[in-house]
């Protein structure tokens, strides 16, 4: 590793840390937000004046404001009675006497008043005016403000308190800094701010702090960075395994092993306005019997976080992964996750901060940095699988990146626009290092609701160094994408991309409510490290637990073109649910001479879920992978291999936080060479105790 990627694995290595303090921050209570009301709000002619008894409100009467709405009755006179709503302008359109002004008015005087225009019809009307649905004047009412919440008013009444505004809007929202709330009131011509805890006041902590509120004032509720919801599930799990061939050798070179193992897990989630965060993470520490290497420790990690540092301007993405991975696909690989041979630990570390700002009406523009750190753990010599060629076992890679994107303002408008330029320097081990650059442009333009034009062009530099893919060439692909329904969306673009003709598209659609299936077809040139860094989630909601994506080839050091195709259907039959998922994939390597070889992949995967009654659930998984391998990609003569593998297991869960699983995994491989041929058999028992 360079010095350079040495000196940041201390800094990627604390933002994995970081994930696990997110748990430390305090919490507000909070209330679930309910933003409806309706506040029954009657006043008669017939009746007292309603006055506020409180002190804050001495003397208050009510007076009628826009969108009060109005029971008039004129007695024995039904056609002229009803129900009426002040409109905006502070009118209401009466029969025989048209537009009224009402806003401003008490009831009294309302009704007084129509008794006098109504006297030209009637003789002595008698008319009652009643308030059903009160909002009041503009003047009068309560405004709430701040980040935490949508503005909004409530109606001033008698006696209104700040408990009795809480009551009203649903409470504080989670995202609230409840505690630094305050009262803006506007008295003698001068603005006073009064402090209040509003949080105290929700919780019954300190009902005390209740503070009447007058007419007009202004209720500012702040924002608060951390508050929000939080979420803390740690986890503990012991299992025993058995394999028969715990290094996955060929019939004669076999060895059994049974496997101890202490999993420790905890999954940490966050949710404020300001900051999303989620990280799942376990360790496995394991015992090996009939092994040298005794101990060892297998560590998965899947974390991203997003947050907004500076309101509107500086925000900052991140994300990593850790886990171990077959680096080498001519090597086996078990059916259970126990059994970790020929595997390496892999880990993905991304920090990209940027900023936004708006250029005036006509566009917005982000400005982002991003760095990307890939370690990748020494593999011990395979005497079954050669190296590969000298200059291709993957390194260490640190990735930097600029990205400039400037974007068309109003994205309902049919014709939308994005013109992004970007450049990348790649510091590898003891490698040459590589370079990208790309200015792109892209133009949208919507037909109709459901189908929209789509068009790219640009230049893509791209310097894979002295051993690999170099790209200088111009961009250029069209195409549409067509969403017929919400649930149904086909996207299909071609022509030239990495200085390669290439056709790209994705199909998603559900079938019903229970099933969805889902096509793709993609063509890149890039680092193998380059697409760990994308496999990274890119917003929390993206988190799988404990699932990195698999490497479909073996792990190399040189840019390589990647082709490839997939399919999905998923859902459920009654109770049974069921996942299926098929794959091609062709790994196009250059090598020094300028010649090119490839690596294919075509693989199957099935798996269902069947709960038998409320504590049992059994699970079953089968794979079936088929490589080719050319012999100039893998420094040796030309072979294909068919691995399959296979899962069973019970779970029980009528404990109130254990769970027992039962499993057998079988793992084969049926290889053009012999000497490849292995099969493996492991069986296993794991207790999980939720915390």
């Amino acid at each position: 590793m360079s010095a350079k990627a040495a000196h940041y694995t201390a800094l990627y290595g604390s933002t994995a840390l970081a994930f696990g303090l997110l748990a430390s921050f305090p919490q507000t209570a909070v209330f679930a937000a309910d933003t409806s009301f309706t506040i029954p709000f009657v006043l008669q002619s017939s009746s007292p004046e309603v006055v506020g008894s409180g002190p804050e409100s001495a003397g208050y009467i009510y007076e009628i404001g826009p969108e009060d709405e109005l029971a008039i009755v004129v007695r024995g006179e039904n056609d002229v009675s009803g129900d009426f709503q002040v409109r905006p302008d502070g009118r209401i359109a009466l029969p025989l006497l048209g537009d009224v002004e009402a806003a401003g008015r008490t009831t009294d005087d309302l009704a007084a008043h129509l008794e006098d225009a109504l006297a030209r019809y009637y003789t002595a009307p008698d008319v009652t005016v009643t308030v059903t649905q009160a909002s009041g004047t503009y003047d009068d009412r309560i405004r709430i403000i701040g980040n935490a919440l949508p503005p909004r008013t409530v109606p001033y009444r008698s006696d209104l308190t700040a408990l009795s505004v809480l009551t009203t809007i649903g409470g504080v929202p989670k995202t609230a800094a409840a505690n630094k709330a305050a009262i803006i009131r506007r008295e003698n011509g001068q603005e006073r701010r009064i402090p209040l805890r509003l949080g105290d006041i929700q919780s019954g902590k300190n009902l005390g702090a209740d503070t009447p509120l007058k007419p007009g004032d202004i209720l500012f509720i702040p924002e608060s960075f951390l508050a929000g919801e939080r979420s803390i599930e740690p986890s503990m799990t012991v299992s025993q395994s058995y394999s028969d061939n715990l290094n996955l050798r060929p019939s004669g070179f076999k060895e059994d092993s049974f496997i101890t193992e202490l999993v420790p897990a905890v999954r940490v989630a966050y949710d404020t306005a300001r900051l999303q965060a989620d990280l799942t993470a376990q360790l496995r520490l394991q015992y090996r019997t009939n092994t040298d290497d005794e101990l060892t420790i297998a560590p998965d990690m899947l974390g991203a976080a997003s947050t907004e540092l500076v309101e509107g301007l500086l925000f900052t993405d991140a994300a990593l992964s850790i886990s171990r991975q077959q680096t080498d696909t001519r090597r086996g690989q078990s059916a259970t996750v126990s059994n970790i041979a020929n595997t390496e630990v892999v880990q993905s570390y991304r920090l990209s901060p940027y900023v936004t700002n708006r250029l005036g009406d006509i566009a917005t523009m982000e400005t982002r940095y991003r760095t990307g750190l890939v370690l990748i753990g020494a593999s011990d010599p395979d005497p079954f699988n050669p190296t590969l060629l000298a200059g291709q076992e993957a390194t260490d890679t640190w990735e930097n990146t600029g990205i400039v994107t400037i974007r068309s303002q109003n994205q309902r408008q049919a014709l939308n626009w994005e013109l992004t330029g970007s450049y990348s320097y790649f510091d590898q081990s003891n490698q040459t290092d590589r370079e990208r650059t790309s200015i792109i442009a892209e133009a949208t333009y919507d037909l109709s609701e459901s189908f929209t034009l789509i068009a790219r062009g640009g230049y893509q530099k791209f310097n894979g160094g002295g051993s690999g893919r170099n790209v200088d060439d111009p961009l250029y692909m069209g195409g549409f994408r067509w969403t017929p329904s919400p649930r149904t969306r086909l996207e299909i673009t071609g022509g030239q991309r990495d200085g390669t003709k290439t056709v790209n598209g994705s199909f998603n659609t559900a079938i019903g409510q229970t099933f969805e299936v889902s096509l793709s077809y993609d063509e890149r040139v890039q680092l193998d490290q380059e697409r760990l860094l994308d496999a990274l989630p890119t917003t929390p909601g993206e988190i799988d637990p404990l699932q990195p994506p698999g490497l479909p080839f073996s792990l190399r050091n040189t840019a390589t073109k990647t082709e490839s195709a997939s399919a999905r259907l998923s859902g459920r039959f009654g109770t049974t649910t069921i996942s299926m998922n098929g794959s091609w994939q062709r790994n196009e390597i250059e090598l020094a001479s300028g010649n090119t070889t490839d690596e294919k992949t075509l693989r199957g995967q099935i798996s269902l879920t069947q709960p038998i009654n409320r504590d049992l659930t059994f699970n079953a998984s089968g794979s079936i992978t088929d490589r080719d391998f050319s012999a100039e990609a893998i420094n040796s003569q030309a072979r294909d291999d068919t691995d399959y593998r296979g899962n069973a297991s019970l779970t029980y869960t009528g404990f109130q936080r254990l769970a027992l699983t039962l499993s057998y995994g079988i793992s084969t491989r049926d290889s053009s060479l012999d000497i490849q041929d292995f099969t493996e058999n492991s069986i296993s028992l794991s207790a999980t105790m939720r915390f």
